[in-house]
């Protein structure tokens, strides 16, 4: 068998040990849903966003930050909407589904926080860069947030334990080599 048809095997067992993705939640979905439908408004997704109280200070404090730049407080959902857009309701919904599912490995300790930090901001780091070189934020900030989905599966696969043995004390900058050569395919290649 090829190196590659050797990693292949490894990748099939681990993600048939995870199974599914813990489900996004419902609201989460009517999100999506709202935000990638071109006929929606910003009152479509005011309806969903206020329906949610964790959410729609969520979206007030994210329309108040520097990032946005705006010379009077913004208090109101609707307010709050039209100075974020519905891209930027969508990256935070999902941030925030991405958050939660990682608090399902709450077990798993520092190292599942931060990997979340980690994602987080490279997702906010490809918005600002991909803004900058004219490119839709939305589309990067996503790329961003996902890009080490492989370390998400080998933390499902893995109990603390095994995850322990395999990572010890390796710096960040070592572990697709530790990876490599204890489980026979890297992160990387897994995602």
């Amino acid at each position: 068998m090829s190196i590659n048809g050797v990693k292949r095997k490894i990748c099939n067992q681990l993600i048939q040990q995870v199974g599914d993705f813990p489900p996004l939640p419902a609201i989460v979905s009517q999100i999506l849903k709202v935000t990638s439908d071109p006929e929606s408004s910003i009152d479509d997704l005011k309806v969903l966003v206020e329906a949610e109280v964790a959410l729609s200070a969520s979206v007030i404090k994210l329309a108040n930050s520097p990032f946005f730049g705006l010379s009077r407080q913004v208090s109101s959902i609707p307010h709050a909407l039209t100075v974020l857009g519905l891209e930027e309701v969508k990256n935070l919904v999902l941030a925030k589904a991405m958050f939660n599912t990682f608090k399902v490995f709450g077990q798993k300790g520092d190292r599942v926080n931060a990997l979340w930090k980690h994602s987080f901001h490279c997702g906010l780091a490809s918005a600002v860069l991909a803004k900058r070189w004219g490119y839709s934020s939305s589309d990067f900030f996503v790329a961003g947030l996902v890009h080490d989905i492989g370390k998400m599966v080998i933390y499902l696969a893995l109990n603390k334990e095994n995850l322990d043995n395999l990572y010890g004390d390796v710096s960040l900058l070592d572990e697709m080599n530790v990876e490599q050569k204890r489980l026979g395919v890297d992160h990387q290649y897994l995602g």
